[in-house]
């Protein structure tokens, strides 16, 4: 199997911004008994909350590791780690707690509750950086292991089990950042089994990775791309009305519309059908209808003679 197209230029935004930071969850500490000038001095760069609130703005900004004190102002730590283990998101990110306390049940709790290593404060200096290591170290295994579990391996999108977890949480509202409306869009390449038959399977696997590079980079920043099977495509949407993401496949639809595609030997000119639909969260939003939806609606547009847009219709919903 050849190696992913995909390069770190173009993948999702949380991993485009180079070395992430530490996230340090933690009250003010009178006594200056914060862990906040260890983490400095070890060389991290370290971002701040000092409550629940704060904390869960913070994760959007994907630490690399999140330290998390057990007593905060407006809340406990291991009921804020039982609430990001619900996120797929934060479930890769490795997070350590910290508590004054002696009592080894805490110990449990914070293991059990999805912590991957425990201190005790007064933090020793060396132990706190060799935990830390630790975690890093895990954190960038996670990391290499969920990238080859959840990308194609031909284009180095996400694969179509990865967005159908995001369009599923996010239609149940479960984001951490939820959205009010939500709206996916199927791509399939016209006549792709043409390109094969007659310029080779080489030639159609440089076409998709092409196309789904360009798919990527229109779409990547408002949300997540998969390559769905084949030569079908599907870019997931959030905060997007039907209008809103119709517009984007258009605009998609020129810029393929002028480009050449193929390994450089010979120019080929591709279109594509699309569907596009939408749904409110908290309205009945279904992943299965809103698939089922689009679904219907690529039908349609390939039904209708392909190189077109059909955007479902909300009575179908």
């Amino acid at each position: 199997m050849r190696a992913p197209h995909i390069t770190g230029a173009w993948m999702d935004h949380a991993h485009r911004e180079g070395p992430r930071a530490l996230l340090l969850v933690e009250p003010p500490h009178p006594d200056g008994g914060t862990l906040q000038s260890h983490l400095e001095a070890f060389g991290y760069r370290v971002l701040v909350a000092r409550s629940v609130v704060e904390a869960r703005a913070a994760v959007a900004q994907c630490p690399a590791v999140v330290v998390l004190d057990w007593e905060l102002p407006d809340g406990f730590g291991p009921d804020l780690l039982t609430e990001w283990m619900e996120h797929a998101e934060m479930r890769w990110t490795p997070v350590v707690m910290v508590t004054g306390s002696g009592d080894p049940q805490r110990v449990r709790t914070a293991l059990e509750r999805g912590a991957v290593d425990f201190i005790r404060r007064p933090a020793d200096p060396i132990e706190l950086e060799a935990r830390l290591r630790s975690a890093l170290r895990l954190g960038r295994l996670q990391t290499q292991m969920r990238a080859l579990a959840q990308r194609d391996g031909l284009t180095g999108l996400w694969n179509r089990h990865v967005v159908l977890e995001r369009i599923e949480r996010c239609a149940k509202g479960k984001e951490i950042n939820p959205a009010r409306c939500l709206s996916v869009a199927m791509f399939d390449i016209d006549h792709f089994k043409m390109i094969n038959d007659n310029y080779g399977h080489d030639v159609g696997d440089v076409v998709l990775q092409q196309f789904a590079e360009q798919l990527f980079r229109d779409f990547g920043p408002y949300g997540s791309v998969a390559r769905f099977g084949g030569e079908e495509f599907l870019v997931f949407l959030p905060g997007h009305t039907a209008e809103i993401a119709q517009r984007r496949v258009l605009t998609f639809r020129e810029y393929v519309a002028e480009r050449c595609f193929g390994d450089g030997k010979k120019a080929l000119h591709v279109t594509f059908s699309a569907g596009v639909a939408a749904c409110e969260v908290g309205h009945g939003a279904n992943m299965a209808r809103l698939l089922k939806r689009v679904d219907l609606a690529l039908y349609a547009a390939k039904h209708e003679g392909r190189d077109r847009i059909v955007v479902a219709d909300v009575a179908s919903n």
